[in-house]
Order: structure tokens, then sequence, then C-alpha cells
């Protein structure tokens, strides 16, 4: 969530409200702030409903565990540790030693004792998780190979370096040959591995692992936003190296968070091509950036009127800054070029491992684009005809969706369902959907975290 998409039932109300939020406390800080408000609601929901569990199901629930990993988030360690013993007495009980839930939560509770620092006590519980996935999933299983990523890091805090090496070593290569060069998990693998070398005193072999990590980051970034811009139209009289320089120096300044220094180089662009998309884009993201949601509407607008087949994301920003049937009617463009895109993308050739990428993350901003027009029919729209049908189709082709996704990383159409459901007072069904929607927020705190 972001409280710059925040909207009031007055435009001039939001843009008040958001330039004195980015005077004064920033939006960073307010998006902190809120974050935390509702995981603090969440856990305290999440304890309710595991207080109302029989006793003979706590230990075993889900909900135990994925509080215990809230709470661990959050920085609450002390409260969760007991969580993740109960978690862990009832399954070895009841589960026994090779059960996945049960390894589970041996995991949960080894890295929890890293976390606080209780290296020592957490050793024999990761060893015991490495060996079992070993001994039953092998070693190229995907809960294997972040056992032995987990396990080398554990040894490497420990000052073990020699013997984290192999380990961290063999976690790097099995992410290459698995997930290829360019993922994200294999890049956070590949720094680990430069920083245990240069631990060691191996420079020269540190070096070149640092450098790709740092490198191939860089350019996913990079490269990430600039699949965020439209092509740049160019127009007669325009010096085009100038103004491919303008655009490259903006993204970098906006890469950089110094959206004032990137929307310069914007405006400056425009002065040599005031038709140019991606200039427009750019600035439109670099004044919603700064507050200046007005001339952020002005610019999106104008880029919109210029190449309505553009980026999907101008749609949904214009949504976000409008009010009623005209919020409505941006959101559903939106959800309409999203469908284009990600239709486009299924029938593109090219890299395998980009084109999964790339459709993947069409999926969820379409996703979480159908949230938003469901948002809508259960309030603004509420009292509409069909209005509740409406949002049952859009919330669930949101969950259906993310359940096709090899990577659950998406809380928003879980959480809608869940919130369509308590207004149609089907607690038994929102129930479920709350612990998805839990589960996926704090899996996704722990992996940026650890990996």
């Amino acid at each position: 969530m972001d409280v710059r998409t925040a909207t009031c039932l007055k435009p001039e109300d939001t843009k008040a409200i958001l330039d004195e939020l980015a005077q004064g406390v920033g939006f960073v800080a307010c998006n902190t702030l809120v974050i935390g408000l509702l995981r603090e609601a969440l856990a305290a929901q999440a304890r309710e409903a595991l207080a109302r569990l029989p006793a003979a199901e706590r230990g075993t629930s889900a909900l135990i565990n994925n509080l215990g990993l809230l709470l661990e988030a959050m920085g609450k360690l002390e409260e969760a540790r007991p969580l993740f013993e109960e978690a862990l007495q009832a399954r070895r009980e009841t589960l026994g030693d090779r059960d996945p839930s049960m390894l589970a939560s041996i995991n949960n509770m080894g890295l929890l004792l890293k976390a606080m620092g209780q290296l020592e006590e957490a050793r024999p519980l990761l060893e015991e998780v490495l060996q079992a996935r070993r001994e039953t999933l092998g070693d190229r299983h995907s809960s294997t190979l972040a056992s032995i990523g987990n396990m080398g890091l554990l040894l490497h805090a420990m000052g073990q370096l020699e013997e984290a090496r192999p380990l961290l070593e063999k976690h790097m290569q099995a992410c290459r040959e698995t997930l290829g060069d360019r993922h994200p998990h294999t890049l956070i693998s590949i720094n680990n591995v430069g920083m245990l070398l240069h631990a060691i005193g191996k420079l020269e072999e540190a070096g070149p692992l640092l450098e790709e990590a740092v490198q191939a980051s860089r350019e996913m970034v990079k490269k990430s936003k600039r699949s965020e811009r439209s092509e740049p139209v160019e127009k007669a009289g325009a010096s085009t190296d100038q103004l491919e320089a303008l655009l490259e120096q903006a993204q970098g300044c906006a890469d950089s968070l110094a959206f004032d220094e990137a929307l310069e180089h914007y405006r400056a662009a425009l002065e040599l091509d005031p038709d140019n998309v991606a200039a427009l884009d750019g600035m439109g993201e670099a004044c919603v950036q700064l507050g200046d949601m007005e001339t952020a509407r002005q610019v999106l607008e104008r880029s919109v009127a210029l190449a309505p087949d553009g980026d999907a994301g101008r749609y949904m920003n214009l949504g976000q800054m409008s009010e009623g049937e005209e919020a409505l009617r941006w959101y559903e463009s939106g959800v309409q070029r999203l469908r284009t895109e990600r239709s486009a993308l299924e029938q593109a050739s090219g890299s395998r491992t980009e084109l999964q990428e790339r459709w993947a993350a069409s999926t969820q901003a379409l996703a979480t684009a159908l949230c938003s027009v469901a948002e809508m029919y259960m309030t603004d729209f509420c009292d509409e005809d069909e209005a509740e049908e409406k949002c049952e189709a859009l919330a669930c082709e949101a969950v259906e969706l993310v359940q096709g996704l090899q990577e659950q990383l998406l809380a928003e159409p879980y959480q809608t369902l869940a919130s369509l459901r308590l207004s149609q007072e089907r607690a038994d069904e929102a129930g479920p959907l709350i612990d998805k929607t839990l589960a996926i927020i704090v899996v996704r705190e722990r992996e940026g975290r650890e990996r």
C-alpha cells in the first residue's frame, strides 16, 4: 500500500493533504506508520482467532505458524517464540519428524533463534531440517535449496567460514541452474558467496561475484522502469541524441529518488518534444512522487490522449486521482489495457524466462486493478444494480489469476474477496481468505529479510 494513492471525496482535499504529508512527516514515514498499524490490527485479529481454536487444533494449525511469522516480521521476536515452540511440540507429537509441516516448524524455530542471535541453539534445528529435506526431497528441490542457503548463512554468521563456503557455493550454483543467472534469488545468492569470499580474504574471487550481483541488479531495476514507459514518439526537428540523453538522466534521477531533478530533466525533454510520451509518463510519475497531483493529472491525461494504447499504469494512476464515475472509467480502461498486454505476452516470442517474468508481473498488475474496481463496487457504487454480482466476479477473477502464479506474492485479491465475504455475512468463507492474506504477507516479509 502507498498513501500517495489515497483519495478524498474532493480532489482539492486530496492534493492539500498529500502536500502537507510530503512537507511534514513524509510519504515513507507515513507509509511505515500506516503499515505498522495495519499489522498490529491483523495480529490482534489473528490472536483472537487463535484463542477460539480448540486446544487440540492450535499447535498444528496454519494460524499459529502464520501469526508467529507476522510477529517475527514486526520485530516482536520474544512474542513469536512461544508460538513457534508450541507449534513445534504439537507437530512433533502428531505429524512425525519427516512431515513437511513439521520440517517447516523446525525451520521457523531455527531461523527465529538465528534472528535473536542464539546461533548455537539454531544450528541443530537447521541441520535437522537440511538432512531431512535432502533425504526426502533431494538436493534440487526448492525447499532443500532454501535449507542449504539458510545453513550456509548461519555458519557464516557463526564465523565458520570454511564450513559455510561449500553450502553457499552449492546454493548459488543450483540457483543458476534452476532459476537462471538473473533471477532475484540467484543474485542474492551470488552476493552471499561474494561476501563470504571477501570475509575469507579471497578478494580476487569475491570481486567478480559482487560486481556481477550489483550490475545485474541495476540492469533489472533499469529495465523494469523502462518497461513501464511507452516508447518515445520522435518529432521532426528534435535532437534525438539530446532527447535520449535527457530521458536517461531523468530516469537515473528517478531511480535515485531525486524526483525534483528528474522533473527538471523531463521538462527539458518536453521542450524539445512536447508530445514525447515517455517524457510525459516520467513527468507524471515524478509529480505523483512529489505530491503535485494536479500537474500529474494533466500530463498523464495528455499522454493517454497521444498514445491510448500505451502503459496501463497511467489509467490506474488517473483512477486514483479521480472520483465517482470518472474514476471507475479510468480503472476499467486500465483493466482493459492490462488484459490486452497480458494476452500479447502469451503470444510473444523471445526468452522464455524473461517472458514468464513479464507475464507474472502483468498478471499481478491485472489482479490488483480488478481489486481496485471491485472495491469501488463495494463502496461508491454499492447501491447500483448488480453491484454485488460485479464485485463478486471481479474479486473471484483476481483470486483465480494469482492462484495460477508459481509464487504467491500478492495478498490484495484474497483480502478483497475476504472483505466481500464479510459484507455478505459469510464469515466461514472469509476465514480461510484472511489466513491466506496473512500467510502471504509474512512469507513475503521473511523472504525480503533472509534471501
